[in-house]
């Protein structure tokens, strides 16, 4: 029986530390899946400031879900694809004038990505996806009235993302990120202010990657629990 419990400790443990060293290791996640393109998620912390006519508004934090873009399968060699995605939910921690940020809510109405395949990464190990984000519209939800958030129509967000299998775990490391440079209105529309820089946007681990630490954490407590038992 102790054996079993030693194994058991010895699993729990190599489980935990092998999900967050792979989280540590480097700035992107794992996944196991990559038939569908990867990252249903994005984040930052850019601060940026729009001087608008009606006073400074600032976004100081962004996290967009992109939960139709792993219904979509990643372009072959050399190959470009732009798909379009409605069902994005986004939130902004905004400042208006003189108020403190506060965390907003806002439906995407449409985000329209354009992928292409660059060929393999310089190691060899994997693929690297070249992305631009071609319209971004932020509208609604808890956003202030007339308040509008776009990317920018004269700018390009460009981004990348690389996927690399680890062959003995079976998993894929995904780096992704887009340099997105924003333009917000505030009387519905009619005039648009420039971002004082792009929002850099970084690929979150997925929930499984999560799930798997968690897994391994709840082993060692339970084999932690049972022996002062």
């Amino acid at each position: 029986m102790k054996t079993i419990k030693k194994r058991a400790l010895v699993l729990g443990a190599a489980w935990t530390l092998l999900s967050m060293s792979t989280l540590a290791a480097r700035a992107g996640y794992v996944t196991t899946d990559i038939q569908h393109m990867p990252s249903p998620g994005h984040t930052t912390l850019t601060l940026v400031s729009f001087p608008t006519p009606g006073g400074m508004y600032q976004i100081d934090s962004f996290f967009d879900v992109f939960t139709e873009l792993q219904q979509v399968p990643p372009p072959g060699p050399g190959a470009t694809s732009v798909d379009s995605f409605f069902d994005v939910f986004t939130e902004i921690s905004l400042s208006e004038p003189g108020t403190p940020f506060q965390i907003r809510e806002s439906p995407t109405r449409q985000s329209t990505i354009r992928t292409t395949n660059s060929g393999p990464t310089p190691t060899g190990d994997g693929t690297v996806f070249d992305t631009e984000m071609l319209s971004l519209n932020l509208s609604g939800g808890t956003l202030p009235p007339g308040l509008l958030i776009r990317e920018s129509p004269t700018l390009q967000s460009t981004g990348k993302t690389s996927i690399r299998e680890s062959p003995t775990l079976g998993l894929y490391h995904i780096d992704s990120f887009f340099d997105v440079f924003t333009e917000l209105s505030i009387d519905g529309g009619q005039t648009w202010t420039p971002g004082d820089q792009p929002m850099h946007l970084t690929g979150v681990p997925e929930p499984s990657t999560i799930v798997m630490a968690a897994i391994g954490l709840v082993a060692l407590a339970a084999w932690g629990w049972r022996r002062k038992q």
